[in-house]
């Protein structure tokens, strides 16, 4: 395990690039490495947000993803060159790209998901080997295509006492189940998705810091119920979301009002969520974004109580870099040809393998 490999990630939150660094043979043998966030500039988050939902490529896709590619390459620069780290003892690269579109088999007649960022352009860029489509494979054979990190998140808590449950709050809400033998995993509902949008569209402001805005207002029950009837609730697992399917806002509603009746959705998403899983289990770990806002936490916990919610950090991780991680540890295991992903994770009729290697083609 004397190699490095990278994982890149540009998540629902569209802040920014995660790039992180891991030594893995692709099993439970994991080395966590240097990090880095690199933020996307706010002209270029906007134009991210302008071309969610698209389902046919044009010019200015073209042209966004372009320069999605450039910024990936940039990072992995600035990583290696501020940890110190030469290229040649980075064995491969997780490219994940940017979700403009995500349609689950169960909403539509065919699943598809799409990713924009050129692989083999990073490749060249970079003079590295990429692991690019991750979630391309599963697609076709029927699968949710996410979520991919539940077989990281696995591998890492191999010596941790189970039953447990990792809650990941990003732009989207997703539920880890681990016992033994059984690995479950799902989307629960919206994060931090529906809360950053109606901060942003009163405030300009991208995320309600610490809960602040939503605790100076009142959740609005009769609201809250109607939208907790969504269809999806009652999906049982393995499930999907794509950032645009809640298309919920508080339009009636007082911007203090609607932020805390937005965040009290997020947390009983949750909730429905855990009462899929076969038993309650002996610890909850909370990783994302989300874990920073205190008021959600601190409705979260109320909910789960008397289990004790601790912040996935406590068992030494990086609650910040885990979905990074864990593509660089998904490009690892596509390069030893072992699956990553499973039935009970994405709906896949079997565990399967995933990823496209991309490598520098000379000029």
């Amino acid at each position: 395990m004397d190699k490095w490999s990278l994982g890149l990630m540009s998540g629902t939150s569209m802040d920014g690039i995660d790039v992180a660094a891991i030594q893995t043979n692709g099993e439970e043998n994991i080395i966590l490495g240097p990090t880095l966030f690199v933020p996307y500039a706010p002209e270029f988050q906007e134009k991210l947000q302008s071309i969610l939902g698209a389902t046919e490529k044009t010019e200015a896709i073209e042209a966004i993803e372009q320069e999605l590619t450039v910024l990936h390459a940039k990072a992995i620069e600035r990583l290696l060159r501020e940890s110190n780290t030469s290229k040649n003892v980075i064995d491969v690269v997780g490219f994940h790209g940017h979700t403009i579109l995500h349609q689950s088999p169960k909403k539509y007649p065919k699943g598809r998901t799409w990713q924009i960022g050129n692989s083999q352009h990073l490749a060249d860029l970079t003079g590295l080997s990429i692991i690019g489509n991750l979630r391309e494979n599963d697609v076709a054979h029927g699968g949710e295509g996410a979520p991919l990190v539940p077989i990281f998140q696995q591998a890492l808590c191999a010596h941790i006492e189970k039953p447990l449950v990792i809650i990941n709050i990003g732009g989207i809400a997703n539920i880890t189940w681990i016992d033994k033998d059984e690995l479950i995993a799902f989307d629960a509902g919206p994060g931090n998705a529906l809360i950053d949008n109606w901060v942003y569209s009163h405030t300009k402001q991208r995320y309600d810091a610490g809960g602040g805005i939503a605790k100076n207002g009142r959740v609005d029950e009769t609201l809250l119920e109607e939208w907790l009837s969504h269809s999806y609730f009652s999906l049982t697992p393995p499930k999907s979301l794509d950032r645009l399917d809640f298309d919920f806002s508080p339009q009636q509603l007082s911007l203090e009002d609607g932020a805390a009746t937005l965040t009290a959705f997020t947390v009983e998403s949750i909730i429905e969520g855990l009462n899929h899983l076969p038993k309650n289990p002996n610890s909850v770990f909370v990783a994302g974004g989300g874990r920073r806002n205190n008021l959600l936490m601190e409705w979260l916990q109320r909910r789960c109580a008397p289990i004790e919610l601790k912040a996935i950090d406590v068992l030494g991780w990086s609650s910040d870099f885990l979905e990074a991680q864990a593509f660089a540890y998904l490009a690892k295991r596509s390069l030893q040809v072992l699956p990553i992903t499973f039935p009970k994770t994405t709906g896949a009729p079997y565990p399967l393998r995933g990823g496209r290697l991309y490598t520098p083609q000379k000029s």
